[in-house]
């Protein structure tokens, strides 16, 4: 029975990891990209949390199709 939670802990472990680094991916990509069309300082994205990032980037992608 142990060897069956553990497994199963382990299994979990590894999908919280996988998603983690997902997200990390994605917000790098995020700052890259405004940094790369100057819509966004590095100082200026340093001082902001992941959630504004996201916001600031979808604002930057949605005045460039625009």
């Amino acid at each position: 029975m142990r060897s069956i939670f553990h497994l199963n802990w382990s299994e979990k472990r590894k999908e919280i990891i996988k998603k983690c680094q997902k997200e990390q991916k994605q917000l790098k990509d995020m700052k890259d990209a405004l940094l790369f069309t100057e819509y966004a300082t590095e100082q200026e994205l340093d001082t902001k949390t992941s959630k504004e990032i996201e916001q600031i980037y979808h604002e930057m992608r949605l005045e460039r199709e625009s």
